[in-house]
């Protein structure tokens, strides 16, 4: 089925937006432009920014932040799957409700270590092998996914936590 060109800018814009999505679900934190002279506090950027030749004060400067924390106009560091690189985009909205449940997923990097996140069922995470996004729920052990951050990782495990006293999320 052949989309035309509006339906594919509005579902390019919705898998950006997905893939911001997805960096705050890994973990619960982003990356953030802060001020040109603040320090970074994420070793992966301070080895990329010091790499390249330019002026220190040009370089765009990150640390870590809640999700919880974001607010309308912040800058975030976003993985575009069409282009595979990362690009700066600016949150333009953002969301705080009350769910029953967490969907809890045990993951493993390339480079061995692992990581618990912790999401809701429908939360969609970028698949390599559909090539799309799938939701939290139907992830299964040994599904590679990849981050906002372009790297890859495995799914372990995955499990349903209740929560019928209530749990407050954040997305942006």
């Amino acid at each position: 089925m052949k989309r035309n060109t509006n339906q594919s800018h509005t579902l390019s814009f919705v898998m950006r937006l997905f893939t911001i999505l997805l960096c705050f679900a890994a973990g619960g934190f982003c990356l953030f432009k802060s001020g040109i002279g603040q320090s970074i506090e994420q070793p992966a950027v301070a080895a990329l920014s010091q790499s390249k030749k330019s002026p220190p004060l040009e370089q765009p400067q990150f640390k870590l932040k809640s999700v919880a924390d974001y607010q309308v106009g912040d800058a975030i560091m976003a993985f575009n799957h069409e282009t595979g690189q990362r690009e700066q985009k600016t949150v333009t909205q953002t969301f705080k409700r009350q769910i029953d449940h967490l969907r809890i997923l045990e993951v493993e990097g390339e480079d061995g270590s692992t990581q618990t996140i912790k999401t809701t069922n429908e939360h969609p995470f970028w698949s390599t092998a559909a090539r799309d996004y799938v939701e939290a729920k139907h992830l299964k052990p040994g599904t590679k996914l990849q981050g906002a951050n372009g790297h890859f990782i495995t799914v372990k495990s995955t499990r349903y936590e209740p929560h019928p006293q209530g749990i407050t999320v954040y997305n942006v």
